[in-house]
């Protein structure tokens, strides 16, 4: 008996599954435009021009930051549950604009872009699960009068990585079989040392240098994951930019 042809069969018979699977790319292929269109437009800033002449492997994580943008909030928050349009998680500690906030109960809101680059809520439909474990996030602290539920309240955006670092995050490509990542307590204090935008725009030299005494005063963070790709890619992105 011939099998049915399932290009044929009528769009009724299509399974919840594949339903969800289409949902999902189709958030996939928007991220991944507006990706591009960010990307594009750092390239232009300068960003990252002293990188493209020294690609990183192709299989190190694209979502690792070399530099901290300017007016960011960098924190560790666990217990991520939903409440009043974002979730609500436990500040364990704070940095940038976030550092004079004490630990207790915060509010995380979820943004996305679009494919010409505007900022949009992630949407009803677009579950965001971050984890109830302690993670690192990143995100813009809004001023006092815009919090809600009372909370200080965080708008992450480009939600899709967020958190940047989770324990023994499962996106890491590169594990060996015992190895122990950074926790994300750890990944605050590499972070924290990573230059801002500006600096490493500026002073790509003193940077370089900047980084490579503080890596010999912290080898136990310098020399775990992923802070020796990242360093290795502050490097090349300052090492071009010092031979100029």
């Amino acid at each position: 008996m011939a099998r049915p042809n399932p290009r044929l069969l009528p769009t009724a018979a299509r399974s919840a599954a594949a339903d969800t699977q289409v949902v999902r790319q189709n958030q996939i292929d928007t991220n991944s435009r507006a990706v591009v269109n960010w990307f594009s437009r750092t390239l232009v800033s300068g960003m990252f021009l002293t990188i493209t002449p020294h690609p990183v492997g192709a299989c190190d994580p694209a979502w690792l930051p070399i530099a901290r943008p300017p007016g960011i909030a960098f924190i560790v928050a666990t217990r991520a549950v939903p409440l009043s349009g974002g979730y609500r998680a436990d500040l364990q500690i704070g940095g940038g604009v976030a550092a004079t906030l004490a630990p207790g109960p915060i509010l995380l809101v979820p943004w996305r872009y679009g494919p010409d680059c505007r900022r949009i809520p992630w949407g009803a439909g677009q579950a965001w699960r971050p984890p109830t474990t302690a993670a690192f996030y990143t995100g813009r602290l809004r001023p006092r009068d815009r919090w809600q539920a009372g909370l200080p309240t965080f708008d992450v955006e480009m939600a899709w990585r967020e958190p940047v670092w989770q324990g023994q995050d499962p996106r890491w490509p590169h594990t060996r079989p015992g190895e122990q990542l950074l926790t994300p307590e750890e990944f605050f204090r590499v972070y924290e040392a990573l230059p801002t935008e500006a600096d490493l725009k500026a002073d790509p030299v003193s940077v370089r240098r900047r980084l490579s005494a503080w890596a010999v005063l912290h080898p136990a963070l310098a020399q775990r994951e992923p802070a020796r790709t990242m360093l290795a890619n502050v490097r090349r992105a300052t090492g071009k930019a010092g031979a100029n």
